[in-house]
């Protein structure tokens, strides 16, 4: 537009036939209207080619911020547990609690969790276990087994997440007759093949 009007301005003061001076000022002023339609596809094509090259950077930095995953979890005991995963590696941190699950009294194993307290004495045995289901308000569970006898007992803690996949476990597992060895007791293998979960 600024072109336009120092063209008309620059032929106003110009002293020639008029009619010669007008068929230069529109051709003038027609050169200039298809330069602009011309650099205007040129632009859009620019713009075109430019997208499509972004578009692999882009899609690339999603997936990559897509496949490093961080959540966080907690424990039944409220213990903070940090799930981190990208495609090569997985890695936890977590809270050390000295909470367990087991309290004996007067003879009697007793399963102990926030304000619940129950006598799971009967329950358990060496190959038997008391199980607990706790659900969080993320959708994820904790399911603790409590085993053995009132001498020997043990827990095991099981974290899943909202879909049911098994994230992470903890246990407090004894056992005189095992001490030393890599083996569990009956009791706790058979807890871990309930839930379908390998030894850890």
């Amino acid at each position: 537009m600024i072109m336009e009007n120092l063209i008309k301005t620059t032929f106003d003061k110009l002293e020639m036939d008029s009619e010669a001076k007008m068929t230069i000022k529109n051709n003038l002023l027609h050169a200039r209207k298809r330069n602009y339609t011309w650099m205007r596809y040129a632009a859009c094509a620019a713009t075109f080619i430019a997208v499509l090259f972004m578009i692999p950077t882009t899609r690339a930095a999603i997936v990559n911020a897509a496949e490093y995953l961080t959540r966080i979890f907690h424990g039944a005991d409220g213990a903070e547990i940090i799930y981190e995963e990208t495609d090569n590696m997985v890695k936890f941190s977590f809270e050390i609690s000295d909470t367990g699950y087991t309290e004996i009294s007067d003879g009697r194993l007793y399963f102990v969790l926030g304000d619940v307290r129950d006598d799971i004495t009967d329950l358990c045995s060496e190959s038997t276990y008391f199980r607990y289901e706790l659900a969080n308000s993320d959708g994820s569970k904790s399911v603790i087994f409590v085993g053995g006898t009132v001498t020997d007992n043990g827990w095991i803690e099981l974290l899943f997440d909202a879909d049911g996949n098994y994230v992470f476990g903890k246990r407090k597992v004894h056992s005189d007759g095992l001490a030393g060895s890599d083996e569990m007791p009956a009791w706790a293998d058979a807890a871990l093949r309930s839930e379908d979960v390998q030894y850890y």
